[in-house]
């Protein structure tokens, strides 16, 4: 079955039958003169078309391009681009694809290192650049005008002289022929070529495309977005049988559905005193590729069917879909209708489903007034009719119509009396400049852009009334019109492109929505108290709308979820709005100034506010936003608007959206400011010198996927506390925690040469107003920087950045400060422990304890760790407050710990006991698992079995680890430097690890168990002590040391126990206990050093170690082996080795 709409033919070149030109016929152009020409070649090995074609090449399906006699170009030397030289085509060259051009005078680019060349050299000026003429002449017998395709040319080096010419743009190309009910005759006088979208004539400029080639783009100040085909003063006759070709040049892109039509102006017979217009729309989109004909067939533009009874309607659409010689009429001249008379026409169902995207057009071009036309359906079981019809009533009389069409939209043009129309869903579209003195709705939605006085809906009908605005003038009627009307309006609609609507400082008292690109001033939306629905609503994909000077009300009444936005942008993409010197208020709970959500594909979405403001009342809250408070009635008012937001953003993470606030821009007086809902899409936002003022300024759920915050240049973020608790901390930037839904995280917050102002009334212990609050237990980065300022105007607050977990990045300058607190805050919570705070750090979304707060590290003197996995993310100073490890009463866990190359400072231990199994003194009490890249420096350490790492390593691994200015002030045994005691229950490997400055003290007056002082003459003091471990026992697994170094550390020992030979200490390891009660245990130093470094202690093996045993030649028990560096130092059975 045929379609009624366009059908596109899309071939590479195009041969245009019987009107291929006659390539010797001249139009008057000057000689050529000048003494320089050049070589021009039309190139034909891509797909392109000019002025002239040749024969076509049935076996190819090519077209030949070939000069034409009179053909002139445009060149210009690149060193002086401001002189333009006429060439001309030698006319021997006409009808041939390569031609010589002589320029006209002179001596033209002779001599040039590199030229640039546009045909035709009419559509070329220095000033002005290529441009397409909005009026272009037809001639009988012609394939087009000579000089329309415009090309390009460029030449440079050793071919200078030689110019290959490309197109820039593309033709559509309307045939028109003679059909045998058409009136014979009927004259066409023009055909026009209009766009709603795009613009297609006047000056342009050429950028490459993807493939390099040079395209024309029409942006300049005399932009048209039509283009008329005049066909002379005494009108044109179409002929039967042959096509009448009319070539628009038009610039090479894809075209919009709907957003093309052609335009005829026509007389029935020459004496005819007026002109009568006929609408023929495109429907499909339109792909125009550079150097292509795009086809409108004759056929295909809907065979202008004229002189039609209304009786006859349906048996000429009938004939045409089911006879297969031609296609259906898309437009039908209905005649014949007298006043009072009633006239029926019927539209057959003949259309197949699967093509029901279908438009007639009826023209009544001599109705009477008084007339009654009925327009109904043919009933047919399980088919379905035309969608799109539009009846036309082309005369000045006012008609009656009644539509029964409730399977189409419909569209009704002209003057009416009283219309009574069932339609669709879709709508009945009443077009501006229709005017109907009385419409009954009884079926269908009604689109208003012209003039309805006075509307009546049926019983039980259910739709929309809709307010269409498709220009400034229809704007102005409307809002002239619309106060007498005896209706409702549900709401405004822009549906086509408005570049310029004026509002006047008048006020739209509708909502407002948009479907296509529309610029609007100077205008109020403030839709009635009784209607609940967003000011502006955007409906389509790819919407560019500015708004200058415009103000958006949201209604007092609404707060429903979805119909409580200024500016809502939902399940659409590509979107890009504007708003300068505007307003948004938002006066209520719950309400947005603009909300962004759920696209429904990937793409993005920009929103830029210039100097706009967005808060619940017209006038700003306050004059200074770095100083004032809000009074208490500013304050009461603020505590009820509840889960208030100025801009809101959510949707699925395919999307992109982007926010710019510029030029003073203000959000405030909302709980939250800007607002990332659960799952929001990434986002980007740029504030430059602007203010964002709420409960907090910005409020984040999401899992950004890349998203980014820049704050800069001034801008101010104020966060504003008024809740008495009994706890409510909150902060200017908070970053939630999935604790209170999602945990946010991958967003990126940089805020730079900036301020926050954090109000905090009234001021409780547990009230607090940070600048930011991290929460969330993922992976965010926050960055201060340059020379941003905390203002806290309670003077309350520790530190500006509070921090829930430090699996969060920071990056804090220098000079970021506070201008105003309490004194000695800190930008980050302070990395100086108070000896008293205990906060535990909680897991993170990847599993790992993050700390960051040395009250965090102090956990471990509360609670044992088992199995977890801490990560280091800042050095530390304990600031030698006494620190008592937690000791496992019931075995140690396997825990990881990720130094992260921090340093831990000012360790103390506050172990009292001088000889205890149950108080392993050390950062770490007893420990097993691995821990790496942490170093502790300046420690003070007492007790036994303690070392300022570890006081007792049961097994793991321990690398990049680092002990600086160490003092052991006493203890019994298995002290060092490093680790105290390895108790070999599992393997132990000691890789990289340094120990740099210490001294190891035998203790003073030691104890014993009824509290009386052990003298060392009685046995008292230390022993079993080294500057690295104390000692270390195997168990049946392997202990390696390698890496390792110690460096100017002095060990005294006072030989407690020195009735024992493995009461040993020494500079290095004080004992390795290798019993043959472990035989299967085996000790390995590897590449250690020791520099600097003694002990006083009697008993010294060698240059490692006070002790291990040896045992004897072939002992039955031998024990468990030692290697140092490679030599053997005990044996041990083969099962160790």
């Amino acid at each position: 079955m045929k379609k009624l709409c366009f059908l596109l033919s899309l071939a590479a070149i195009v041969g245009l039958g019987s009107c291929s030109r006659d390539f010797s016929e001249t139009d008057p152009t000057p000689s050529a003169q000048g003494t320089h020409s050049l070589k021009a070649s039309i190139v034909q090995g891509e797909p392109s078309t000019r002025t002239g074609l040749g024969d076509k090449d049935e076996e190819n399906g090519t077209t030949p391009l070939l000069w034409v006699a009179g053909d002139q170009i445009a060149v210009i030397d690149d060193a002086d681009p401001s002189t333009v030289h006429q060439y001309i085509l030698d006319p021997a060259a006409a009808g041939q694809t390569d031609g010589t051009f002589t320029v006209s005078e002179g001596d033209g680019v002779q001599g040039a290192a590199s030229i640039t060349a546009y045909y035709p050299y009419t559509f070329y000026s220095a000033s002005q650049g290529l441009s397409v003429p909005a009026t272009q002449q037809y001639k009988e017998g012609r394939t087009m005008e000579t000089d329309m395709l415009p090309m390009y040319a460029h030449s440079s080096g050793a071919e200078v002289g030689e110019l290959d010419f490309h197109p820039v743009a593309g033709l559509i190309n309307l045939q028109l022929t003679k059909n045998d009910k058409l009136n014979e005759s009927r004259l066409f006088y023009s055909v026009k070529l209009v766009s709603t979208q795009d613009n297609l004539a006047g000056k342009g400029s050429l950028a490459d495309d993807s493939e390099g080639y040079k395209v024309l783009t029409i942006d300049g100040d005399d932009a048209s977005k039509e283009i008329t085909f005049s066909l002379g003063e005494s009108g044109l006759a179409l002929k039967e049988d042959e096509i009448t070709s009319l070539m628009f040049v038009v610039p090479a892109k894809t075209y919009s559905a709907s957003t093309l039509k052609f335009v005829l102006t026509y007389k029935n017979s020459p004496d005819d005193a007026d002109f009568q217009t006929i609408d023929l729309p495109v429907r499909s989109a339109v792909e125009v590729q550079r150097g292509h004909i795009v086809n409108f067939a004759a056929t295909d533009v809907g065979l202008l069917i004229s002189g039609i009874a209304p009786e006859e309607v349906k048996e000429v659409i009938t004939d045409a879909a089911t006879s297969g010689e031609s296609e259906i009429p898309q437009v039908i001249e209905v005649v014949g209708m007298d006043a009072g008379g009633e006239y029926t026409i019927e539209l057959p169902t003949v259309y197949n489903e699967t093509e029901n995207q279908e438009t007639i057009s009826l023209v009544a071009t001599d109705v009477a007034a008084g007339a009654t036309i009925l327009v109904q359906e043919t009933a047919a079981t399980g088919i379905a009719p035309q969608q799109y019809v539009s009846l036309a009533n082309a005369t000045d009389n006012s008609c009656n119509v009644a539509v029964e069409l409730p399977n189409s939209t419909v569209t009704l043009d002209g003057t009416f009396d009283n219309v009574e129309a069932t339609t669709a869903d879709q709508t009945l579209i009443i077009p501006s400049g229709t005017v109907v003195q009385n419409l009954t709705v009884k079926q269908g939605s009604v689109k208003i852009y012209g003039t309805v006085k006075n509307l009546t809906t049926a019983p039980g009908w259910s739709g929309e009334i809709v307010r269409g605005i498709s220009s400034q003038e229809c704007f102005d009627k409307a809002m002239e019109n619309d106060a007498s009307i005896n209706y409702t309006f549900d709401y405004a609609l822009i549906d086509r492109p408005i570049p310029n609507l004026d509002g006047k400082g008048q006020t739209l008292a509708l909502p407002l929505k948009v479907s296509a690109d529309a610029t609007i001033s100077n205008l109020t939306i403030r839709p009635s108290e009784s209607i609940e629905a967003n000011g502006i609503t955007i409906l389509q994909d790819s919407v560019d709308l500015s708004l200058n000077g415009v103000d958006i009300y949201v209604s007092s009444n609404n707060s429903s979820a979805g119909l409580n936005t200024g500016l809502l942008i939902a399940e659409v993409n590509n979107v890009t709005a504007t708003l300068k010197d505007c307003h948004i208020v938002v006066p209520k709970s719950y309400q947005r100034g603009i909300n962004m959500h759920s696209a429904k594909t990937a793409g993005t979405t920009t929103v830029t506010l210039d100097n706009t403001h967005i808060g619940p009342t017209f006038e700003p809250l306050t004059t200074d936003y770095s100083r004032d408070t809000y009074t208490q009635e500013q304050i009461d008012a603020f505590k009820g608007r509840v889960d208030s937001r100025g801009v809101s953003f959510g949707g699925p993470h395919s999307a992109h959206y982007v926010l710019n606030l510029r030029n003073g821009s203000v959000i405030e007086g909302v709980f939250y400011a800007i607002n990332f809902t659960y799952y929001a899409a990434p986002v980007e936002i740029n504030v430059d010198r602007s203010i964002i003022d709420g409960r907090c300024a910005f409020n984040i759920w999401a899992n950004g996927e890349g998203t980014k915050i820049n704050v800069t240049n001034g801008s101010k973020l104020v966060g504003r506390n008024y809740f008495p608790g009994p706890t409510k901390v909150y902060a200017n930037i908070v970053i939630e925690s999935k604790a209170n839904g999602q945990a946010a995280e991958n967003n990126v917050i940089t805020v730079r040469d900036s301020e926050f102002h954090c109000f905090n009334e009234p001021q409780t212990n547990t009230n607090w107003q940070y600048a930011v609050d991290v929460r969330s237990e993922g992976v965010n980065t926050i960055q201060l920087l340059g020379e941003t300022k905390i203002y806290d105007h309670s003077g309350r607050l520790p530190h500006a950045i509070d921090v829930g977990s430090w699996s969060n990045r920071f990056v804090i300058d220098p000079s970021v400060s506070f201008a105003m607190g309490k004194e000695g805050a800190t930008i980050l919570p302070t990395h100086i422990w108070d000896g008293s705070s205990f906060k535990f750090p909680g897991k993170a979304l990847d599993g790992k304890y993050y700390i960051g707060e040395p009250s965090q590290l102090a956990v471990l003197t509360l609670q044992v760790p088992e199995g977890m996995d801490i990560v280091l993310v800042r050095d530390l100073d304990l600031n030698n407050h006494p620190w008592l490890a937690k000791y496992p009463t019931s075995g140690t866990k396997a825990n990881t710990v990720d130094g992260g190359g921090h340093t831990i400072y000012n360790l103390n231990t506050a172990t009292k006991a001088w000889d205890t199994k149950t108080e392993c003194a050390g950062l770490f009490s007893a420990f097993a698992g691995t821990i790496k890249d942490l170093t502790i420096e300046n420690a003070t350490v007492y007790g036994s079995r303690s070392g300022a790492l570890v006081g007792r390593l049961d097994y793991g691994t321990i690398t990049n680890c680092h002990v600086k200015n160490v003092t052991f002030t006493g203890g019994a045994q298995k002290r060092g430097s490093l680790i105290g005691y390895v108790s070999g229950q599992g393997d132990i490997l000691i890789d990289g690890c340094t120990v740099n400055g210490g001294v190891i003290n035998k203790d003073p007056q030691p104890t014993d168990d009824n509290g009386e002082i052990i003298t060392e003459e009685e046995g008292g003091a230390s022993t079993q002590t080294g500057g690295f471990i104390g000692y270390i026992v195997s168990g049946n697994h392997k202990v390696d040391i390698q890496n390792c170094a110690i460096k100017n550390v002095t060990v005294h020992s006072g030989m407690l126990w020195d009735a024992y030979e493995e009461c040993a200490s020494h500079e290095f390891i004080g004992n390795i206990i290798n019993t043959y009660k472990y035989p299967n245990g085996v000790f390995t130093l590897t590449n250690n050093t020791i520099e600097g470094s003694s002990c006083d202690s009697e008993v010294r093996m060698n240059d490692y170690f006070g002790f291990c045993y040896t045992g004897e030649t072939g002992q039955a028990n031998p024990y468990a082996r030692v290697v140092v560096d490679g030599e053997v130092i005990v044996e041990g059975p083969s099962a160790g080795e």
